[in-house]
């Protein structure tokens, strides 16, 4: 009776132990895109949001100008931020965010210049999410992690990631979750292209490396 009871025992800790690991990997995404890892802020950014100089719920009106500044729903601009930062891409920033992230990435020397895709101007959704992109990275350069517009920028890239990982399988999603690779190492990727052909779809680069102009 014992042994019966101890085999019982074993094979429901297997049965338990299987179930576990299948879990695991459905809940896993196991599409290419999905190395893309959220962009955390700094420890200096979460202590400012915990210490209540910047309250999310304080701020519901606040947004982006069109050159980059940001107003924080009150009377006064944020220190006149259109008057004092001109940022290095500044008239791609007014007129195309992608191609301006493209710039900057090319300016750091980034692998991933080459792959952030021709986006259209009035592409409303890749021209934010490219803005935003760009403000992180040159906030980061130097240094200003407390700055309004970089935390106004974190919070918007992180809920339009998350929306975009929410796409079907398809062109759209792989072509804006590229403007994220700017925020990553080559070797953290997958590769776009394997043996000449290109693993995910893309409405701007071709199916075969050896027709990439």
């Amino acid at each position: 009776m014992t042994r019966k009871l101890y085999w019982g025992i074993a094979t429901l800790i297997v049965l338990l132990i299987g179930v576990s690991v299948f879990m695991l990997m459905h809940n896993t995404d196991t599409e290419p895109e999905k190395v893309y890892r959220d962009v955390e802020p700094s420890k200096e950014v979460m202590d400012s949001l915990r210490q209540g100089e910047m309250k999310p719920t304080e701020e519901p009106d606040g947004h982006f100008h069109a050159d980059g500044s940001f107003h924080d729903g009150t009377d006064a601009e944020h220190a006149n931020v259109s008057e004092e930062v001109i940022y290095p891409h500044q008239a791609l920033l007014d007129t195309n965010p992608a191609l301006a992230l493209k710039a900057q990435a090319e300016d750091r020397g980034h692998w991933s210049a080459r792959w952030i895709p021709p986006f259209a101007a009035d592409d409303t959704q890749a021209q934010a999410f490219a803005r935003n992109e760009y403000f992180i990275h040159y906030y980061e350069s130097i240094n200003d992690l407390n700055n309004p517009i970089y935390i106004q920028a974190m919070r918007e890239e992180r809920e339009q990631r998350r929306a975009i990982m929410e796409y079907p399988y398809g062109p759209r999603k792989y072509d804006l979750m590229l403007i994220t690779r700017c925020s990553l190492n080559e070797s953290d990727v997958y590769p776009l292209y394997v043996g000449g052909v290109r693993l995910t779809p893309s409405d701007y680069f071709p199916l075969y490396y050896s027709d990439l102009k």
